[in-house]
């Protein structure tokens, strides 16, 4: 305090008497000055913030629609997923029995041939066998007159 009192003296030597009265005035004045201009800045941050708050707020419930839409979207693509592995498996099974059939018909048609082609060959064996026992008791046999196809095989 002592140092205060030093200073009274020196400053009301630079002041007027009018100027060092109103001097508590005037620093009252400037410290309210400063509490207001710092409650007006705390007042836009205050503002400034609840505005950031209901941004971050609108974020997090456009966010929280887009994971829910997200989601729902994830589902049906499963459930698409689990329909098409489905069908999948049931073409996979379809394609096995056709190909399962195509070889049944496949063997049927070489057996079928096979089989048609020993007959033939059984035919025309009957058939030389007949026109070669024939042949004897005929004497000379004009070849032209045995039916087409029926001497070709014979190998005499």
């Amino acid at each position: 305090m002592a140092s205060s009192a030093v200073q009274a003296p020196a400053l009301q030597k630079l002041l007027t008497d009018e100027e060092y009265q109103s001097l508590p005035s005037l620093i009252c004045t400037k410290i309210n000055q400063a509490l207001q201009d710092q409650a007006d800045e705390c007042s836009c941050l205050l503002t400034l913030h609840e505005s950031e708050k209901q941004k971050n707020g609108d974020l997090i419930t456009g966010l929280r629609n887009d994971i829910e839409t997200t989601k729902a979207e994830l589902s049906d693509a499963q459930q698409k997923l689990v329909t098409l592995s489905e069908e999948n498996k049931n073409l996979l099974a379809r394609l096995d029995t056709t190909q399962k059939t195509l070889e049944h018909v496949e063997n049927a048609k070489r057996i079928s041939k096979s089989s048609d082609i020993r007959f033939q060959e059984m035919m025309c064996r009957n058939t030389s066998h007949k026109y070669i026992n024939v042949l004897p008791a005929l004497g000379t046999v004009d070849v032209t007159s045995l039916p087409t196809g029926a001497y070709a095989p014979l190998q005499l």
